[in-house]
């Protein structure tokens, strides 16, 4: 098989079940912008990776991370529902294990606290994005909250 397809030359995608929409549709605005935040997440994951880890298990965090992404892109280009209840819990207990309780009275610029905190700032701006253009797709609030979480998520972990 041809890495080229030239299918989308044109300017228009097959989304799953063969639904052929413009590249400049909100759902393929959406679906990159989910996208291009699980390539910062493996990105930041590749920190923990080489031994800079902070956090014990934060290279699990973030592999567990983008295999909820790989399914929220999944839905998005038409694939069955995600029920994201279980993960959008996962994320709310880990922030509270992350934080212990800390309370936030000042934001440090990225990268102040290092490289990976850096890397997870920028994560966390690319979630941000990735929720507004999910939010502009209808019926789509649970992986809204879900992103909304992730981003906390985020925070936490480059700040805590």
């Amino acid at each position: 098989m041809s890495i080229f397809t030239k299918k989308g030359d044109k300017g228009r995608t097959d989304l799953i079940g063969k639904k052929n929409v413009k590249k400049k549709s909100e759902i393929i605005e959406a679906i990159g912008q989910v996208d291009e935040l699980n390539c910062f997440v493996g990105w930041a994951g590749t920190w923990a990776d080489a031994g800079g880890e902070k956090i014990p298990g934060e290279l699990e965090i973030l592999k567990k991370v983008q295999q909820i992404l790989y399914k929220i892109g999944t839905e998005l280009a038409g694939g069955e529902g995600v029920d994201l209840a279980i993960e959008t819990e996962w994320a709310e207990w880990l922030i509270g294990k992350l934080c212990d309780g800390r309370e936030f009275g000042e934001f440090t610029r990225p990268g102040e606290k290092g490289e990976f905190s850096a890397r997870l700032h920028i994560c966390r701006a690319a979630c941000r994005r990735a929720e507004r253009a999910v939010c502009r797709e209808r019926e789509r609030e649970h992986i809204v909250q879900f992103l909304n979480r992730l981003s906390d998520l985020f925070f936490a972990m480059a700040e805590c």
